[in-house]
Order: structure tokens, then sequence, then C-alpha cells
């Protein structure tokens, strides 16, 4: 399952996409103040995770973490992570 959590003092998660395949795209757009997460089977057709406001000057820190809460182990690997400037339309949209 895709989940976000996030933190501004306090940390929220947000339960998402069920993944049923071996791998899941995941987008972090952020625009502003804005910010969307979006999730994909095939990295073309994009599902809305969540779209919050974080108003914060500072330095922010983005990452990825997989886990088994019901297994012994979960076995993860991150790649093709890229940046872009393009922002969508649409935040909720993901297109």
């Amino acid at each position: 399952m895709v989940v976000s959590v996030v933190t501004n003092e306090y940390s929220d998660d947000c339960n998402s996409t069920v993944v049923s395949e071996d791998s899941v795209y995941l987008r972090v757009v952020r625009f502003g103040s804005g910010w969307a997460f979006h999730s994909s089977a095939d990295g073309h057709n994009w599902d809305f995770v969540r779209v919050f406001r974080l108003a914060y000057d500072g330095p922010v820190r983005v990452g990825f973490l997989a886990q088994a809460p019901m297994g012994d182990q979960c076995v993860a690997e991150f790649k093709n992570i890229t940046y872009s400037i393009t922002v969508p339309a649409d935040f909720r949209d993901g297109s």
C-alpha cells in the first residue's frame, strides 16, 4: 500500500493505493507551500494520494521508506529517482 506521512511538529499518515504489482512509481510535487503526492503503476497515469499545505521556510527533507508491518521482512530497491521543475496543471489530477 502507498502510505504517506507528513511531519510538521506532529506526524500524520494517509493510507492510499493498494499496490498489487511488484513495483510502484511515486511522485512528490511542490509549488510554493502546496504539496501533492501521487502514485502510479506505470509512471504515466498518476493516482492522487494527497495534497496539503506546508508553509515552511527552512530546508525540507523528502524520503522513501519500505516496511513489512505484517511480515518478517521487506526487501525494497529505490531506483530511477529524478528531479524535475515541471508542475502538473492540477495537483489532484496528477496529469
